[in-house]
């Protein structure tokens, strides 16, 4: 151990004890962690500590937190030494067999885009596509619906009366309809509309597009509404708001059909009604000089998302941060509002697909690519401050920023998700470099295959012209695993969550001192050109003096950004270090830009490991 954590440790010691914290709580095969060297402490302090220990258990990580937190109470000091704690949840499962085919064309396709979802009779699947007969590169894109053997294919768009330009499908349960994301323009439009087939999509002769109509935001511009889910009750939908004054959130409604078509005073769509943000609306809050976090700090992030449904409809998934930069997934019960955490890479993840039975996820990832996108930004773990300002430019590196290669590929996680040394098990291992995955993958309704995209890359495959167009679709089989059953359908009204109707714009200019959660404090300024206004422009400086959320690390140095969206890139600086039970530090000096490549020079080194940034643009 080096001189900074001797150091660290000789000065965690309780006022009544007289020795230092040197326990060693370990754990073998998953069972409970030894007890005997909390024999230094007294009273309640004493009693936490081995609690903490004793109940260190395969699966009772949340108590083990909460015992934790009454140590912090009772001590009035540190919490447990280094090796106290580190106990998996769950044994990570082994490596499974996988056969990757590819999924063979009509010759006349040539570019794919954004999502290939089977539908429920898992027999077929759709999928957006341009075609060689259709007006070629500079077409919009139709919706195409096949067989995974190739066979079976038709255009359900083709004979629209104007060209809709599809991204994103999620067919319905009912086989008449898919949710699309349609008329993605230039200036950033992602509009919701309904395709509804009769009879059916199988038999699709008459085909009408009925527009989604978004709720009215009070209080703030929304630049989009983007990225439509369907629940899987084919009422519920969720949806990402851009709004000027606190970035992307994540909201939730019940889409309502209404009007007739070819009324111009009660048109035909689709209302949502009900809508509520689910993840967003919170920031830091000031009182008296003092700072608070709010109870969801993943509500801090300038780069929100939300990703689908889970657990038969009674969860929602959601990309967003809970370490500064470091970009992981969440799953979020609609009943309570309670919050897991499923990526714990300093890698970049996003998006995420629950299977049916919510045992298993397929999670896009850039964890493993060579050399590493997002890692230099966040192997230094601290509270998400800088997030609301510099974390969308920061994101923005997971692509290559002058071609779009975007570099995440599909990795299969259980239910439990990261832990430990455990970080999946990637299903197309030994994909060539000119390929990459992208947007939502999906499972087949029996949870024994995931149907993804890969495009290629297009330095390879013809420069920015097809830049998301050309690539291919591959089926991965999960071949030792049988059918699971159909989950049951349900999905609870988030009544805790607050109504958009009701949402009010918080203050995102504060100033003041943010205690650590066990000892230590933060320095924070945000400003901002005005209070409505912050996803466009968010300057931030924070500096730690000894700051530890978690009595196992601590916390010292400055770090500071000026996020200027609508003006090009920003600076973002950093010279901080963290001791105690690891030793390292972050040092920057880099331009980010929310739009393009990052620029500078980027030095993390954490316990001997050194990552480099800005990653090649």
């Amino acid at each position: 151990m080096s001189g900074a954590n001797d150091s660290f440790r000789s000065s965690v010691v309780m006022a009544a004890a007289a020795v230092a914290l040197m326990v060693s709580c370990t754990t073998s095969g998953g069972g409970t962690v030894g007890t005997g060297d909390c024999a230094g402490l007294e009273g309640a302090a004493a009693v936490a500590c081995q609690n903490y220990c004793a109940s260190c258990t395969s699966d009772s990580r949340g108590e083990c937190d909460q015992f934790r937190d009454d140590y912090h109470a009772a001590s009035g000091k540190v919490a447990f030494p280094c090796d106290c704690g580190a106990v998996d949840i769950v044994q990570p499962p082994s490596a499974e067999p996988v056969t990757v085919s590819e999924v063979p064309l009509p010759e006349h396709i040539f570019g794919l885009n954004e999502t290939v979802r089977f539908m429920h009779d898992g027999e077929h699947f759709v999928f957006p596509f341009r075609s060689s007969t259709l007006g070629g590169v500079d077409s919009a894109p139709q919706l195409g619906l096949m067989k995974p053997d190739g066979s079976g294919f038709q255009c359900l768009t083709c004979n629209l009366p104007e060209p809709v330009g599809v991204m994103r499908p999620s067919p319905f349960a009912d086989g008449r309809r898919v949710l699309i994301q349609a008329n993605e323009t230039d200036e950033g439009q992602h509009d919701g509309a309904i395709l509804e087939c009769e009879p059916s999509l199988l038999e699709c002769t008459t085909a009408v597009l009925v527009p989604i109509r978004a709720p009215e935001t009070p209080g703030s511009t929304v630049f989009q509404n983007r990225e439509y889910r369907l629940g899987p009750d084919d009422v519920h939908v969720l949806w990402n708001q851009v709004r000027a004054d606190i970035g992307l959130s994540v909201v939730m409604g019940v889409l309502v059909r209404r009007g007739t078509d070819g009324n111009q005073a009660d048109p035909l769509r689709y209302d949502i009604d009900g809508a509520r943000m689910l993840v967003g609306a919170d920031f830091v809050t000031e009182q008296d000089g003092i700072l608070s976090l709010p109870s969801r700090v993943t509500n801090l992030s300038q780069n929100i998302e939300g990703r689908g449904f889970a657990d038969g409809g009674r969860s929602v998934l959601y990309v967003s941060t809970e370490d500064s930069m470091n970009y992981d997934l969440f799953k979020i019960d609609l009943a309570t509002g309670d919050v897991t955490r499923i990526t714990r890479d300093i890698e970049y993840e996003d998006p995420i697909e629950a299977s049916p039975d919510g045992k298993w996820y397929v999670v896009m990832s850039t964890r493993g690519v060579s050399p590493p996108r997002l890692s230099s930004f966040a192997q230094i773990a601290r509270p998400p401050l800088a997030d609301r300002g510099m974390g969308l430019p920061a994101a923005y590196n997971r692509n290559h920023t002058v071609t779009r290669r975007r570099y995440l590929q599909p990795w299969l996680l259980d239910e439990h998700g990261d832990r430990s040394d455990y970080r999946g098990q990637q299903l197309n291992e030994g994909v060539e470099a000119e390929y990459n995955g992208r947007a939502d993958p999906s499972w087949h309704p029996d949870g024994t295959k995931v149907l993804f995209w890969e495009a290629g890359d297009p330095d390879v495959f013809g420069g920015d012209e097809v830049e998301f167009w050309e690539g291919r679709i591959r089926l991965a089989t999960l071949t030792s695993r049988s059918p699971s059953p159909a989950p049951e359908i349900t999905v609870p009204e988030p009544t805790w969550a607050t109504l958009l109707s009701e949402l009010e714009t918080p203050n995102v200019m504060v100033e003041g001192t943010l205690p650590g959660r066990v000892f230590g404090r933060a320095e924070v300024i945000y400003t901002a050109p005005t209070s409505g206004s912050a996803f466009l422009g968010l300057d931030y400086s924070v500096e730690y003096f000894d700051y530890s959320d978690d009595g196992r690390t601590v916390l010292n140095g400055t770090e500071m950004g000026i996020s200027h969206l609508a003006s090009g890139p920003g600076p973002w600086q950093a010279n901080l270090t963290v001791s105690g039970c690891v030793d390292g530090q972050l040092d920057a000096d880099a331009m980010l830009d929310g739009r393009g490549p990052g620029s500078g020079t980027i030095t993390s080194e954490l316990d001997g490991e050194t990552f480099v940034g800005p990653p090649d643009p």
